[in-house]
């Protein structure tokens, strides 16, 4: 695994060293992921699944429209 070195203050200059400590903890742990996935050739799903929580995310908070994904619509509706 590589370790990242990042500076805390470097993060979020606005924000407290908490809150940038956590962020910190946060890419380590998206860098640790990514290797994981990488090494068991499960790039594509973890990219996949990664984009679809950054867009989950910026929806909850407003910032994107709510729309449903393709995986939310039932065989159903399809008919």
């Amino acid at each position: 695994m590589t370790v990242t070195n990042i500076n805390t203050e470097t993060i979020l200059p606005s924000a407290s060293e908490q809150e940038n400590r956590v962020m910190v903890s946060i890419l380590n742990n998206l860098i640790q992921n990514f290797e994981v996935a990488q090494s068991h050739g499960k790039l594509h799903e973890f990219l996949q699944e990664y984009a679809i929580g950054i867009i989950s995310i910026n929806q909850k908070v407003g910032l994107l429209p709510d729309v449903k994904f393709e995986s939310e619509y039932s065989n159903e509706s399809l008919s």
